[in-house]
């Protein structure tokens, strides 16, 4: 397996330097290899290799090796957006359907890491979809052909990444709140099932994503499901 990391990424320097000190131990050279790139403008990708760096240049790598469908969001698949599971109204509209009043939560599913999801007063949206897009310039997004998950806002207590591979959960990394609020193992596995699931019906789906759970006064809830592309894991 050959990794391809990128060099030069003020943002990522613990990160890199420990994925490095892994792959250096001598049981790793028996499977493992990794080229140091500070950039993938004009050089040979390896149709194989496993970007790891900044959003932008894992983005540049996946679709020079052809993998332009793993670069779009996933957020929360049809078969996922239930009460039990959300512990909120969700939907995922076209720009037309947005609701005119109002304050939710709003993020971009069109574009993989375009936004955060963001409270945003309806009032204010398009302010709101101006600031976010003017800081990703190169990806010429337009509000009409852009597609936006709309959500209940709720009293968040706490949240964790779920790291999952092969259908197995790796870790449960702590990201936001209140850390002793901890979310239900029986939900997380629930998930996990289902997915695999709807895997095995045919969805595409990946073998290996991450799911970020929070903790409301309602229980806890999936907040959102991702392709493993530029995932932050929180120190696992």
């Amino acid at each position: 397996m050959q990794y391809l990391i990128q060099v030069g990424a003020d943002s990522l320097e613990n990160e890199i330097r420990d994925l490095i000190s892994v792959l250096d131990k001598r049981y790793m050279r028996f499977t493992s290899e990794y080229m140091l790139l500070e950039s993938c403008m004009n050089t040979p990708v390896p149709a194989e290799g496993i970007p790891v760096g900044t959003i932008a240049f894992v983005k540049e790598l996946l679709l020079k090796q052809g993998y332009e469908n793993v670069l779009r969001p996933i957020e929360v698949p049809y078969f996922l957006q239930c009460y039990d599971f959300l512990k909120r109204n969700y939907r995922i509209v076209e720009y037309k359907d947005l609701p005119k009043t109002g304050r939710y939560f709003v993020k971009d599913v069109s574009h993989l890491k375009a936004s955060n999801a963001s409270c945003v007063s309806m009032n204010n949206f398009g302010s709101w979809f101006e600031e976010y897009t003017s800081l990703e310039p190169n990806i010429g997004i337009r509000v009409e052909e852009t597609k936006f998950s709309v959500s209940d806002s709720l009293a968040i207590q706490s949240e964790y990444r779920v790291l999952v591979c092969d259908d197995n959960v790796q870790g449960v990394q702590y990201y936001n709140g209140d850390c002793l609020v901890f979310p239900d193992a029986f939900l997380i596995r629930e998930l996990i099932r289902e997915i695999e699931i709807q895997r095995a019906l045919g969805h595409l789906l990946p073998k290996s994503y991450t799911l970020d759970i929070g903790v409301c006064d309602k229980g806890t809830f999936l907040i959102e499901m991702h392709n493993f592309v530029s995932c932050g894991t929180y120190g696992f």
